[in-house]
């Protein structure tokens, strides 16, 4: 399993890039961006479209609060355990951090 980044948030980039990691009857959480309508749509999977600032929670379970937790535990490995980091290697560093979060969790 690769680290992607998306070069734009468009349907087509999403779709070439994670679509064969969505199945059937799955439950598909987004952020406010249209891109992933169509793509749960075609997937038939169910879409809680989380959109920061007007829908927070959805069914007591779904909360952008999770999504910018990560988003934060992320930054906070960064710029703590590394300094100036490129750019050009972040599809390495989200691997690696990735593969050290999955350690911790199986401890």
């Amino acid at each position: 399993m690769g680290a992607y980044i998306l070069s734009a948030d468009t349907t087509a980039e999403i779709a070439a890039n994670f679509t064969h990691n969505i199945v059937e009857d799955s439950v598909l959480c987004s952020d406010g961006s249209w891109s992933y309508v169509a793509i749960a749509k075609e997937k038939k999977c169910d879409h809680k479209r989380l959109v920061n600032g007007k829908v927070r929670v959805i069914d007591k379970v779904y909360h952008i609060q999770t999504v910018n937790g990560a988003i934060a535990h992320f930054k906070g490995w960064i710029n703590g355990k590394m300094k100036d980091v490129l750019t050009k290697y972040l599809s390495n560093y989200l691997a690696w951090f990735r593969d050290s979060n999955a350690k911790l969790d199986k401890q």
